[in-house]
C-alpha cells in the first residue's frame, strides 16, 4: 500500500496505473501527481523510472491550473519554442535533433517544424553536423543593450580611417537576421546614421558580405540560406572564383570586391562578432589597397580590444 502522507488530504491510495498511462495521468490525477513530486518517489521503484518524464507534465499541468482563467492562456508552440531556445543556448557545442526530443519529451516533428520555424527568423541555425546553435537574429537582440561601448570604440575607429584617408568612405554593415544592411557611413564631411533601411545589401555583391560568409560564427547557416546558384551567380564568374576569395577572406581576414560605383573597390574586415567595417576607396588613391588594409586592420584591432 502507498504511503497515505503521499496522498492529498490522506485517505485511500491512488489507483496503481500501467506505465503507459502516466503520462496522461500526471497531468489530471493529483493523487500521482504527489506521489512522483515528493521525496519519498525513491520508494516505489515501478514510478523511479519514469520520474524525468512525468516531471516536466507534472509542472506543466501545475502552470495549467494556475493559467485557466480567462486572458491567461499560453501560447503552447510559444512555450515549448522558448524552452528549446534555453536549452539550444546551454550548450555551446550544439545540440541535435534527438536530444532535443528526449530532453523536452515533445515529439520530434514538432521539434522539427518550430526548429524550422525559427531557422528561418535567424534564431537558430545548424552546422555541418546537424547541431543546432543560437543564431545571429537571437543574438543581436540580446547585445543590443550591451553595444554602446562597442559602438562608440568602432566610431572612434571609422573617424581615425577618414583621417587617415580622407578620399574613402567607411561603413559600418551588420545582419538583422539573415539580411545585411548598412549602420553607419562616415566621410570626410561627416558621420551619417543610416537607419529603417528598407533595401538590404547583396550579401555576394559586397565586400560586407564576402567577409561575413568568410568569417562570421554563423557562416555555414548563411551559405545554406543563400545558395551561391541562386544569390552568387550574378556577382561572380563562377563558383570556384568565389571560393577562391572567400578562402583569401578566411587568411587573411579582409574581403576585397569592386565597388557599384566606377573606378573604385572596397575592402572590409570584421569589427566584432556581429558587424563588419568597409572601406571604399578610389582606384587612383596614392596609397593603394595595402595602406587601405594596414590602416583598417589597426582600426578593426581598436574595436576589439
Amino acid at each position: 500500500m502507498l504511503n497515505p502522507r503521499l496522498q492529498p488530504g490522506g485517505g485511500m491510495p491512488p489507483k496503481v496505473v500501467p506505465r503507459r498511462a502516466l503520462p496522461d495521468v500526471c497531468q489530471h490525477n493529483p493523487c500521482v501527481k504527489s506521489l512522483i513530486l515528493s521525496q519519498d518517489i525513491a520508494h516505489y521503484p515501478k514510478f523511479r523510472i519514469l520520474t524525468n518524464f512525468c516531471l516536466l507534465p507534472c509542472r506543466v499541468w501545475k502552470e495549467r491550473k494556475q493559467n485557466r482563467m480567462p486572458g491567461n492562456e499560453l501560447v503552447q508552440s510559444l512555450v515549448r519554442a522558448i524552452d528549446i531556445l534555453s536549452l539550444i543556448a546551454e550548450r555551446e557545442e550544439g545540440v541535435r535533433l534527438n536530444e532535443l526530443t528526449t530532453l523536452t519529451g515533445i515529439g520530434k516533428t514538432t521539434i522539427h517544424n518550430l526548429l524550422r520555424t525559427m531557422r528561418f527568423k535567424g534564431f537558430v541555425c545548424k552546422d555541418r553536423f546537424e547541431r543546432y546553435h543560437i543564431g545571429p537574429a537571437l543574438r543581436n537582440l540580446c547585445i543590443r543593450n550591451q553595444q554602446k561601448e562597442q559602438l562608440e570604440r568602432i566610431a572612434e575607429a571609422m573617424q581615425m580611417i577618414v583621417d587617415e584617408l580622407p578620399a574613402c568612405v567607411v561603413t559600418l554593415c551588420g545582419l538583422e537576421g539573415y539580411e545585411l544592411f548598412i549602420k553607419k557611413r562616415l566621410t570626410s564631411e561627416g558621420m551619417n546614421s543610416i537607419q529603417n533601411t528598407s533595401q538590404p545589401l547583396p550579401i555576394y555583391g559586397t565586400a560586407s558580405g564576402i567577409c561575413l560568409l568568410a568569417n562570421h560564427y554563423a557562416s555555414e547557416e548563411l551559405l545554406k540560406h543563400y545558395p551561391f546558384a541562386d544569390y552568387g551567380s550574378p556577382y561572380w564568374k563562377d563558383h570556384e572564383s568565389f571560393v577562391t576569395a572567400l578562402e583569401e577572406a578566411q587568411r587573411t581576414g579582409f574581403a576585397e570586391v569592386p565597388a557599384f560605383a566606377p573606378e573604385q573597390r572596397v575592402i572590409a574586415a570584421m569589427c566584432s562578432p556581429e558587424m563588419v567595417l568597409g572601406v571604399r576607396f578610389p582606384l587612383s588613391l596614392s596609397c593603394g589597397g595595402d595602406q587601405v588594409r594596414k590602416v583598417l586592420g589597426k582600426a578593426v584591432r581598436r574595436t576589439l580590444k
